[in-house]
């Protein structure tokens, strides 16, 4: 599934991909993202190994990674995102936060952690930051 960036917007969109095991919070998601002007879904996972598939050949900038993601472990999982050749940026999608289990996330190679309930919007504001920042960097 590929949900198009808006065409009136001309930055250059930031391709996402969404992996979660639940296909009711990847279609909210999406919906989400669909929203924003300069955001590109380009696939939907549902289990671990297909994520790693995908991330090998649609080349996201950012995956959406669910905490409970079905498959390797999140360490695992992270460890693998990150060798790939030009790794993305890793948010880490969970149902609570604890500062415990961020620290956790961050150091296993999540670039960010958000609560899926409570901090969409932050998601969001980051997204639309490196949205700017693959546009400032492209104007180089």
């Amino acid at each position: 599934m590929i949900t198009n960036a808006k065409s009136d917007d001309p930055r250059i969109p930031l391709r996402v991909l969404i992996a979660d095991g639940s296909d009711v919070i990847s279609e909210g998601l999406t919906a989400t993202l669909s929203e924003q002007t300069c955001i590109l879904v380009v696939g939907c996972a549902n289990k671990a190994i297909q994520a790693l598939a995908l991330i090998e050949t649609v080349h996201p900038d950012v995956v959406l990674l669910d905490l409970q993601m079905p498959g390797d472990s999140l360490v695992s999982l992270l460890h693998l995102i990150k060798l790939v050749k030009i790794p993305p940026v890793v948010i880490v999608l969970t149902p609570y936060a604890s500062a415990a289990l961020r620290e956790r996330c961050l150091n296993a190679g999540a670039d960010y952690v958000f609560a899926k309930t409570t901090e969409l919007e932050s998601m969001t504001n980051v997204l639309e930051k490196l949205v700017a920042e693959k546009n400032s960097s492209a104007k180089k």
